[in-house]
Parts: structure tokens; C-alpha cells; sequence
């Protein structure tokens, strides 16, 4: 590629964080395609380089629109990479894949293969969530793709992601082929990121600086106690039993990550956004906030805003 950076467009993009893990992997992104209008407002905040955005339904975009945006011929684009909704696909959604979910945005995997056809780039780059191995979705896309050269033979696997500097376990269906040769899957790194690697510097909860790491907390003194009854180091809602639970939560039997606690000293294995980390509050004993946004970036691998 003569020293340039090897060419990638990014579907269904949302805020752009595939495109900043494609950036430090050394591509130049030079489009993406997202519906959503406050989604594609923060993609051009987080990427203002990125200057071809279709900003529309993907079934309305074709591959020789963006072919030709880009200036380029089928066959020239070096990578599509793409994170078709994974809602239909979840299993909770699926309750853990005992129930078939018609949801159409299922059939968006469908277009990813469609414009792979169009395109026909290099390489390919799909994510998801590990439920969609189980969808004939899937085998009718490794089918599409192999009858138009790659190598589909060991083309996905289930990931996780604290096996590769994120301090979080998310297991993520990731699919990478190429049409020439063969791609590499990265072998998992020596240690975990923790909790309290991803965090422990970022000050105490309203004395930081940071407007997204000092908004203090709103509770009524009701569910402050509720979540200081909780246990430390990854204990959840179930320690409190049934008698002082919230109603919502005795109807249940899910998302057991709300009014949990983060175990700081292991990557953590609960949605961050409904977590608590340590202490309600400000930090009053050497002990971790609670989380809010601003811990909330390094805690998914991503930078702190600026």
C-alpha cells in the first residue's frame, strides 16, 4: 500500500467507536453509514476527519454510491467493517437462544452482505454478539462470502474482550476474512486490565475537574441503604433478599448487575453503566467512587474525552 494506511468504511457506525479502534489499528476511515440523527451528530464530533457520512437507512445506500463517493473501483476498498444490531440476537433477547426473535433489524446482516457483494472489498470485519452463530443468519452470510472468494473456513470467533486490555468480560462474536490470504486472530494478552487499573486515578467523585466525572449522586436515603447493605468485590441485589428488594426487582429474574458492585481488583464481569463500584458517593475512606460517565470511558476501553 506504499506506507499509506489501508483504506476502511464503517456500517451502522453509531458514535464511532468501531472507527476509533480501526484509527489505532492504523486504517483510514473514510466513511461510515448510520440512521440514527444524534448518533451521526456525535460520530462527526468524535471524527470530524471522516467526511462521507450516509446519514440514511443502510438498505438505501448501495455499494456503488459509496464506490464511487470514494473514488474508487469494486475490489479496491481494503476493508467493510461493520456491527450489524445485535438486539434480535442477544441473549437476553433470545433468553439465551430458547426463543427465535423476529426482529427485522436481524435482517441488517443481510445488507452487510449485500454491500460486501457490491463492494467486494479486501477484507472483512463483522462483530456481534455470540448469539448470532446460532442464526442461519450467519451461515447464509459465511455462504455469500465464500462463493465470492474469501477464505470463510475459521473466519469468526467468540471473543472476550478482557483478554485484550479492556477491564471488562464481554463476550463478542468477531468475524475477520480476507479474500486473499488469511488474517490472524490476536492471541489474548499475559494479564487482565482490572477495575481499579482503569480508574483509580481519576479523582474523587465532585473534586475532580471533570464535569463528567463530577455529577453526585441524587438517591433517596432509602436506596442508599439499600446499596451499602450490598457486599464488596462483586456482590449484587440477591444478598439483600427478598424482604428488602425493590418490587421491579423481585418480578425479575435479569440484569442482577444493577445495585451490584464492580470487584476492583479483577476485570469486571457487569454492565459498568448499572454497576456500583465501591462506596456510594464521595470517596471518604480511600475507597473507589460509584461509577457515573466519566469512569465510564476507560472502563470500555475507551479514552477520556477532551
Amino acid at each position: 500500500m506504499n506506507g499509506k494506511w489501508p483504506l476502511a468504511v464503517d456500517l451502522f457506525s453509531g458514535c464511532g467507536g468501531l472507527t476509533l479502534g480501526l484509527k489505532r489499528a492504523h486504517f483510514r476511515v473514510v466513511g461510515a453509514v448510520e440512521i440514527d440523527d444524534l448518533a451521526v451528530e456525535t460520530y462527526r464530533l468524535n471524527h470530524p476527519t471522516v467526511r462521507n457520512i450516509w446519514k440514511r437507512d443502510i438498505r438505501e445506500v448501495s455499494g456503488t454510491e459509496i464506490l464511487e463517493t470514494l473514488k474508487l473501483e469494486r475490489g479496491q476498498l481494503d476493508l467493510l467493517a461493520g456491527c450489524p444490531p445485535c438486539q434480535g440476537f442477544s441473549s437476553m433477547t433470545t433468553l439465551n437462544g430458547n426463543r427465535r426473535v423476529l426482529d427485522p433489524r436481524n435482517d441488517l446482516v443481510g445488507e452487510y452482505a449485500r454491500l460486501v457483494k457490491e463492494i467486494l472489498p479486501k477484507a472483512l470485519l463483522l462483530e456481534n454478539v455470540p448469539g448470532l452463530a446460532a442464526n442461519p443468519l450467519m451461515g447464509q452470510l459465511l455462504n455469500e462470502i465464500d462463493r465470492l472468494g474469501y477464505a470463510s473456513d475459521n473466519a469468526w470467533r467468540v471473543l472476550d474482550t478482557a483478554d485484550y486490555g479492556v477491564p471488562q468480560r464481554r463476550r463478542r462474536l468477531v468475524m475477520m476474512v480476507a479474500r486473499k490470504g488469511s488474517v490472524e486472530f490476536a492471541a489474548p494478552r499475559d494479564q487482565l486490565v482490572t477495575v481499579r487499573d482503569a480508574i483509580a486515578d481519576l479523582g474523587i467523585v465532585g473534586e475532580s475537574g471533570d464535569p463528567l466525572h463530577d455529577v453526585v449522586e441524587n438517591r433517596s436515603p432509602r436506596i442508599r441503604e439499600l446499596i451499602c447493605a450490598i457486599p464488596k468485590d462483586g456482590g449484587s441485589r440477591s444478598a439483600l433478599g427478598p424482604e428488602k428488594q425493590l418490587e421491579c426487582h423481585k418480578r425479575s429474574n435479569g440484569f442482577k448487575d444493577v445495585y451490584g458492585r464492580m470487584s476492583l481488583n479483577r476485570a469486571h464481569s457487569m454492565q459498568p453503566s448499572n454497576s456500583r463500584i465501591d462506596e456510594v458517593g464521595p470517596d471518604t475512606n480511600g475507597s473507589l467512587p460509584g461509577i457515573d460517565v466519566g469512569n465510564q470511558y476507560p472502563l470500555e476501553g475507551l479514552p477520556q474525552h477532551s
